[in-house]
């Protein structure tokens, strides 16, 4: 799951009204996006993509909400069932994840895996920090 998947999902869903009203309300009062701007930004011009994941930050200022939850756990799922699970080896191994969207929300992750029957390992933020750490240990 990336930026670009949950900007998009929510953006999507504020626009076709089915966003539960009092996070429509602050999703529009925050971003003010119209349909129009929302064809234009990402049909018409570059960088849709970095548009989209300038709306996670929404996920983070409301992720107590039960319907961002089940936002971030139906793309977890989906993200496990279409491209960890059909590389799994038989014998069970953990699955590690690095990015902002997987640091941020790790405890949503890890629920999605439980339930889908993957074990998350290690979530970082950003790659070189695990890297810096190895190259330590080496060293």
């Amino acid at each position: 799951v990336s930026g670009t998947w949950v900007g998009k999902r929510l953006l999507t869903r504020y626009l076709y009204g089915l966003q539960p009203e009092e996070l429509a309300q602050a999703f529009g009062e925050t971003y003010g996006v119209t349909r129009e701007e929302a064809i234009r930004r990402v049909y018409r011009e570059s960088g849709a993509n970095n548009w989209l994941a300038s709306f996670a930050p929404f996920l983070s200022q409301h992720h107590g909400h039960e319907w961002i939850q089940q936002t971030l756990r139906a793309g977890f799922s989906e993200f496990f069932e279409l491209c960890v699970r059909p590389i799994m080896p038989p014998v069970p191994l953990q699955v590690h994840f690095v990015g902002s969207i997987a640091f941020a929300f790790e405890e949503a992750l890890r629920a999605s895996g439980k339930v889908m029957g993957i074990e998350v390992g290690h979530v970082v933020q950003r790659p070189i920090e695990g890297l810096a750490k190895y190259f330590r240990q080496q060293g």
